[in-house]
């Protein structure tokens, strides 16, 4: 009996080493996984830029925001083509570049401001048209009477 109970104390003993030997090896297997002190200083520096991110990321627009505002761009879009004749605005700016080009045509052919002053100062003033009316009349009393005219080319042509 004694040898036995030593042959079973034994095995126990065995199975008690066993199982210390894997729980050992779990120790050190889950030592391994563990961070070590830089890691831990890396992921806590770490940590605050994550909740600068997230505090970030909580003022952004959601994925349905996004979408509702591209469905409204899209139909925004939509709309605008619709609402643009092309064949009109391109002839709304062939006849805006005609009326240009023919105010340009107009702004050549005007006179400019030194031609206008020049003409300006060498128009007569009253005294001198008044002066040259006298003279054609003078002129004209110095010439002869229609009648006379007639008369000799009466003269001239009939005799």
């Amino acid at each position: 009996m004694q040898k036995e109970l030593y042959e079973k104390s034994e095995e126990t003993r065995q199975d008690i080493n066993q199982i210390l030997k894997n729980f050992e090896a779990d120790i050190l297997r889950n030592l391994d996984k563990k961070a070590n002190a830089t890691d831990l200083n890396n992921l806590l520096a770490l940590k605050g830029e994550v909740n600068h991110a997230l505090m970030i990321l909580q003022n952004k627009a959601n994925i349905s925001d996004l979408e509702n505002l591209k469905v409204d761009l899209d139909n925004f879009n939509k709309d605008l083509i619709n609402k643009i004749d092309y064949d009109k605005l391109d002839n709304f700016f062939n006849d805006t570049r005609f009326a240009l080009d023919e105010m340009q045509k107009d702004l050549l052919i005007k006179a400019n401001i030194k031609e206008v002053l020049n003409l300006l100062k060498n128009k007569p003033d009253i005294n001198d048209v008044n002066a040259s009316i006298t003279r054609i009349t003078e002129e004209l009393d110095q010439k002869c009477t229609l009648d006379k005219v007639f008369l000799l080319i009466k003269k001239k042509f009939f005799f």
